[in-house]
C-alpha cells in the first residue's frame, strides 16, 4: 500500500526550502522567497530541524508568536 502523505518529520528544513525555491509559487506566496535562507537559518538556530517541527511551532497564535519573536520576524 502506498502512502500518499509527506512525512514531516524526515523533511528537513533544508529540503522545504529548496522546495519552496524550486517551486511555481502563486502570487500570493512569492513573498516567501524574500530572504528565504537567513529566515531557514534563524529556523534552525532556535531548534527547528524538519517540517513537523515548524508545523508545531505554526500550531496556533501564542506558539506562532513566541517563535516570530525568537527569531526576530513578522508573524
Amino acid at each position: 500500500m502506498t502512502n500518499y502523505h509527506i512525512d514531516a518529520e524526515k523533511v528537513s528544513l533544508d529540503d522545504l526550502r529548496k522546495r519552496i525555491e524550486t517551486t511555481d509559487l502563486v502570487p500570493s506566496r512569492i513573498s516567501l522567497l524574500e530572504n528565504i535562507r537567513t529566515r531557514f537559518k534563524d529556523l534552525k538556530a532556535a531548534g527547528i530541524a524538519t517540517l513537523a517541527d515548524l508545523r508545531y511551532e505554526l500550531k496556533n497564535a501564542r506558539r506562532m508568536e513566541a517563535l516570530s519573536a525568537r527569531i526576530n520576524v513578522d508573524e
